[in-house]
């Protein structure tokens, strides 16, 4: 759909990738670290290409994007008990939270939506497809792209086990009809996930790391690899300098520099 390539192309295409600031974590954790003051966090990192936020959460940080070339808004249009860590939840079940025409009438750009599958239960992975074809089939009607965000059902799994369900699912996410995806950086075979996937794919930034370098050098493999962008929270909003952070990986996500260089130029950890 033309309305969908037009929205989708503001942040991504042949010769554009991006770097999103995810502050969204608000919506499964409640109060979160470096998220406390969501409208000053939203703010400072007003230099990203895009910025993701809860539906809740827009009106709050709306000064933001009165302005002149202000990021792209992303909204989140599922809830997903993946999520809620601190709940322990383990059902992996997923709630419609928003309409793509509500999305729009808030101002958002692009939405997200999650779909868990390989849960182990079939009932629960047939109903968390409905909610996330519905949601692709009303966005086509408004023309809001969706980013289908693919985040196995929390348990263990090998380096190979957690590659397979992670290629596996992006193309499945991508046949249903997502318009780009979010997903985890899976290690050397990567790239498989980015040639199997008629999509853009945008790396998310996963757990706290305890220095800036080992976030980066995954930032910059992911785009050798042929990543269009990354989508960073905890580990953006969370830096010592979130800015400076933030710079680096536009440089990196840009190609402008190495990883390593990016820490000595920003002086990062």
């Amino acid at each position: 759909m033309l309305g969908q390539k037009v929205r989708l192309s503001k942040l991504v295409n042949k010769d554009k990738k991006c770097v999103i600031a995810a502050l969204d974590a608000g919506g499964f954790f409640g109060p979160y670290p470096g998220l406390i003051d969501l409208r000053s966090t939203c703010e400072k990192l007003r230099e990203s290409d895009a910025i993701l936020l809860e539906p809740g959460a827009i009106d709050i940080c709306r000064d933001t994007f009165l302005t002149k070339n202000p990021p792209v808004l992303i909204t989140r249009l599922n809830w997903n008990t993946d999520y809620c860590f601190q709940w322990q939840y383990s059902r992996s079940q997923t709630v419609k939270s928003l309409s793509p025409l509500s999305a729009i009438s808030l101002g958002a750009d692009i939405g997200v939506a999650s779909l868990s599958i390989n849960t182990m239960d079939e009932e629960v992975d047939s109903k968390n497809v409905e909610i996330f074809t519905e949601i692709i089939e009303q966005a086509r009607k408004v023309g809001l792209p969706i980013i289908g965000e693919i985040y196995p059902p929390v348990k263990k799994y090998s380096e190979n086990e957690f590659h397979k369900i992670i290629y596996t699912s992006c193309r499945i996410a991508a046949e249903l009809g997502a318009n780009a995806i979010k997903t985890f950086y899976t290690g050397s075979k990567f790239k498989e996930i980015v040639e199997s996937v008629f999509v853009p794919i945008l790396v998310l930034g996963g757990d706290k790391s305890k220095k800036d370098i080992h976030s980066l050098k995954q930032v910059e493999a992911s785009i050798n690899a042929g990543a269009s962008g990354v989508v960073f929270g905890r580990n953006l909003y969370q830096a010592k300098n979130p800015l400076s952070f933030l710079r680096a990986l536009k440089d990196i996500v840009n190609g402008n520099i190495s990883a390593e260089k990016a820490v000595e130029k920003y002086d990062l950890s």
